[in-house]
């Protein structure tokens, strides 16, 4: 079994190592939308403001009646814009100490159980969203995840960076952590 798991991530390495050279990497390797779909909760991995917006916007339309912001340099930050786009502070939900997607989800873990959260809305940038899933489902798993990326507009190259970057972070994810890379 170790065996094939060391292939699965020699595999990955390398077909990571060619999109880097290539410069491409495929977008369902980075990027998962799932269809809206109302749950317990929505969730913003910290990073920009533009996923709060997202969030927000969410709220709004009536999609989940808590807002999670987790992000240790970010989570005041985007309260604050969910307060100023009209979000009551009674339904949003701070998790202030993590530095990682790995993190963002174990810390949200106890914060989901306390709101007795069935299902969540993932909100982050498009080149994050597969992994922020992935890494979610893998370390929650008694929780259904729906990803609704935040959709704004990245200038190319800065996007093919994202998404090298990205796909390296999915390998490493695999390896330290058991995250599925698919």
């Amino acid at each position: 079994m170790s065996m094939v798991l060391v292939f699965i991530a020699l595999l990955c390495l390398v077909v990571g190592a060619m999109a880097w050279i290539l410069h491409t990497v495929p977008e369902p390797l980075v990027v998962r939308r799932d269809a809206r779909q109302k749950a317990d909760c929505i969730i913003v991995a910290g990073g920009v403001p533009e996923r709060a917006k997202t969030a927000a916007l969410l709220y709004k339309e009536g999609f989940a009646p808590k807002v999670i912001v987790s992000g240790k340099d970010t989570s005041i930050t985007d309260r604050r814009t969910l307060l100023a786009a009209g979000v009551p502070a009674s339904a949003i939900i701070e998790e202030p100490r993590s530095t990682s997607t790995w993190e963002n989800a174990t810390f949200s873990r106890p914060l989901l159980k306390e709101i007795n959260a069935k299902s969540a809305i993932l909100v982050t940038s498009s080149y994050h969203s597969a992994r922020t899933y992935a890494t979610f489902s893998h370390a929650i798993p008694e929780v259904r995840f729906t990803s609704l990326p935040d959709e704004t507009v990245i200038p190319e190259e800065a996007l093919r960076n994202y998404k090298r970057k990205e796909l390296l972070k999915r390998v490493g994810y695999f390896l330290q952590y058991g995250v599925p890379l698919f």
